[in-house]
């Protein structure tokens, strides 16, 4: 049979939780699969399979993607489910083994055949010797400075499995949405990770930690990998299904996940230290705009921009009356705005010490209509204020 790799509950999530529908594959992002298989299993063996990933899906994976639970209960189940996924992933056409030496295939080929019999019933889970581990990245400490570039969407929708080939081993490493696995090989039990082994029977919970920064840094190799090679042009045709329906767009995991990006960019920087260039930390240019006065806009100034032959749509976020930006004032006034020009939208902020800066663009897409854009500067509006509340405008 068609049998998959990555199990098909993870597909049909990532597809029905996306923006768009579609996957991309690492090794070539601006193709669009709609699922990972190949011909591997007979039936007899995909209904042994898939007892373990129907335990897995509703005791662990659902309840953890969607914030019910963060710990669980498990008994075998959960190991023959990792070393199941291991195991398939070896037998793989798509997975390429040539790159090791000799000592690393060998110690392969012998795990295989050990968990083949293992999942056929031919042994049990007394005779495996192996260390096997799951790590939720909900709980993983990461710095605000120094992540991959696209660190989130690696992080909380990737989907990826290789063979972890280092000097101290070779063992197995794959991953799903918020999680990721290792199945120890040679040596059979490894350091870097408190609070992530699977036992035969247990409870896991936060909270976990990566004690070893190798894996850390593997972490993140594997995030510019996965996430580094999709095209401009790709990008483009995302952006032009998402503002065809941004009020579905801002529902999704996505967009969710997008955001969650962007506002730890917002956070690791300042854009201030790079005003009038290229920032090497966003690829955003962060023009001051010398004709605003350095003062909050109240309401009259903002509809005062959409006059301005270049200002499409101005809208302010946070406008209130209170003591913001050391004001005291009924009006309502604001320090930061959206502002949509002919082909893109700006988020700009005020800094008390320099002025109104443009802190982020979002570039539209080609032929993007009048009503199309009143919903993508509605949806960023919406999206930004209340974590400006929260998280910026207090400390402006």
């Amino acid at each position: 049979m068609d049998s998959h790799i990555i199990p098909n509950f993870v597909i049909r999530w990532l597809k029905k939780s996306g923006a768009t529908p579609f996957l991309r594959t690492a090794e070539n992002p601006d193709t669009r699969i709609q699922d990972y298989k190949e011909p591997m299993l007979c039936d007899d063996c995909e209904q042994i399979f898939s007892d373990w990933e129907g335990k897995f899906a509703g005791g662990m994976f659902y309840p953890y993607i969607r914030d019910q639970k963060e710990g669980f209960e498990y008994d075998d189940w959960l190991q023959k489910f990792i070393i199941s996924i291991s195991w398939r992933f070896l037998e793989a056409d798509r997975t390429d083994l040539s790159i090791l030496d000799t000592s690393s295939k060998n110690a392969i080929d012998q795990a295989r055949e050990e968990w083949r019999n293992l999942l056929l019933g031919n042994s049990t889970l007394s005779d495996e010797n192996r260390d096997h581990h799951i790590f939720f990245l909900d709980n993983i400490e990461t710095p605000a400075e120094g992540l991959p570039d696209k660190w989130e969407f690696y992080s909380d929708r990737g989907i990826d499995a290789t063979i972890v080939d280092a000097d101290d081993g070779v063992h197995i490493y794959f991953k799903f949405p918020k999680m990721f696995f290792v199945s120890c090989v040679s040596p059979e039990s490894i350091d870097g990770f408190e609070g992530a082994e699977v036992s035969d029977s247990e409870r896991i919970e936060p909270p976990q930690k990566i004690t070893d920064p190798d894996w850390g840094s593997f972490l993140f190799g594997r995030s510019d990998l996965v996430t580094g090679g999709t095209s401009d042009n790709e990008v483009e045709k995302i952006i032009e299904r998402i503002s065809k329906n941004p009020e579905e767009a801002v529902e999704s995991e996505s967009f969710q996940t997008f955001q969650k990006e962007q506002n730890r960019k917002i956070e690791s920087h300042r854009s201030t230290n790079y005003l009038n260039q290229e920032c090497p930390v966003c690829d955003i240019k962060h023009i001051q705009l010398d004709s605003l006065s350095n003062k909050p806009l109240t309401e009259s100034g903002i509809n005062a921009l959409e006059q301005s032959a270049r200002v499409e749509r101005a809208k302010g976020i946070l406008m209130r009356p209170g003591t913001e930006f050391g004001l005291s004032t009924p009006k309502y006034v604001t320090g930061a705005i959206i502002l949509a020009l002919q082909k893109k939208t700006h988020l700009v902020n005020l800094y008390t010490d320099t002025g109104w800066v443009v802190d982020r663009e979002f570039p539209h897409p080609e032929g993007m209509a009048e009503e199309d854009l009143d919903g993508f500067v509605e949806m960023l509006v919406e999206e930004f204020e209340e974590y400006y509340q929260e998280n910026i405008l207090p400390g402006v």
